[in-house]
């Protein structure tokens, strides 16, 4: 086992050198050559005045000033590349300002896939990460789990939940020790009806993972989104703006579940709905909206719910769509207000 552990790893590295090598090929191209090629012809011009060299000596000093400008050239380029697209993916990222007392207020799941939707981290990565057709067709989803792990091992990001004792039986919610982490990752599975988040017990593989230990895992929406931003909100129009894409997806959702859904799906329903009030609230984090703003969106608070009438509607569904429609009624004057 020991010699095939010690092979795989050779062959992971040599496919990590495989992938960095293509990176490089990609500037080998005419801008390339060019500055080779004048490199070149100024260094035969210069050698030809000075008697002393021989015209071999003359040829090899072209050829090595050459390739010395070229290398020059590739690698201010690579550089160049990755500073400004990164530059350009992140612009002015939000910082959240983080609260006296962390509380567990997002499921580990919808943060997740609120980064791997749209965020500052993943333009990011597809602003630096310049061959993906050599790596694995989810290493975005791969490197964020990874960096997630990493950032609750060293303690940057702090985790809720319920400690597995022995059958069906778990303790109440509590912080989960640094190095639980140690031992154990999170499962982040897109099934809707697997709501909450587990962490179970590492394998002897990549992908083969032991018991649960650890269920509904939380965090902490201001800390982790400081660790992983999901916005970037350079202007109050730009906040607006990106405001009202996300109420017409609202309306549209709404709309969806106004006529009779014959096989409503819960689950499913309360998922598409945490989803969008989760990007929501994300955004009314930026220092454009005042904190009664946030607070009237994100708590529904004795509201009288308001749906279409429709034969054989079921009461989840009259419920999920009562929620849509009064989370639209309070952001529409958010809208209205920050979009002047």
């Amino acid at each position: 086992m020991g010699s095939i552990a010690r092979f795989l790893g050779w062959m992971w590295r040599r496919w990590a050198d495989y992938n960095s090598l293509m990176a490089l090929l990609d500037f080998l191209d005419a801008k390339t050559l060019w500055s080779g090629v004048i490199a070149w012809v100024a260094m035969m011009l210069f050698g030809s005045t000075n008697t002393g060299w021989s015209p071999q000596g003359v040829v090899l000093a072209a050829f090595v000033v050459a390739a010395c400008v070229v290398i020059i050239v590739v690698a201010m380029r690579l550089s160049f590349s990755r500073s400004v697209k990164a530059g350009n993916a992140a612009s002015v990222a939000s910082v959240l300002p983080l609260p006296e007392k962390l509380e567990p207020n997002i499921g580990a799941r919808d943060a997740y896939f609120l980064i791997l939707a749209d965020s500052v981290w993943k333009r990011q990565q597809l602003a630096t990460t310049l061959v993906t057709k050599h790596i694995r067709r989810d290493w975005l989803e791969f490197r964020l789990h990874k960096e997630i792990h990493d950032a609750l091992r060293n303690n940057q990001v702090s985790a809720w939940g319920e400690e597995c004792l022995h059958g069906m039986v778990t303790t109440p919610e509590k912080p989960i020790p640094v190095d639980v982490w140690d031992k154990a990752e999170l499962v982040f599975d897109s099934n809707p009806t697997l709501v909450r988040t587990s962490a179970y017990l590492k394998g002897r593989v990549t992908y083969e993972k032991g018991r649960s230990v650890w269920v509904g895992v939380k965090f902490c929406r201001e800390e982790f989104f400081c660790r992983f931003p999901i916005v970037s909100v350079s202007s109050q129009r730009d906040l607006a703006q990106q405001l009202d894409n996300l109420y017409a997806v609202g309306v549209g959702e709404r709309n969806r579940l106004m006529p009779t859904i014959p096989e409503f799906e819960l689950d499913k329903e309360t998922m598409i709905f945490t989803h969008w009030d989760n990007r929501v609230l994300a955004l009314l984090d930026a220092d454009f909206v005042n904190v009664a703003e946030k607070s009237s969106f994100r708590t529904l608070n004795l509201f009288q719910g308001i749906s279409a009438d429709a034969p054989n509607k079921t009461a989840e569904q009259r419920h999920i769509e009562a929620m849509w429609t009064e989370k639209l009624n309070r952001l529409k004057p958010i809208i209205d207000r920050v979009g002047r």
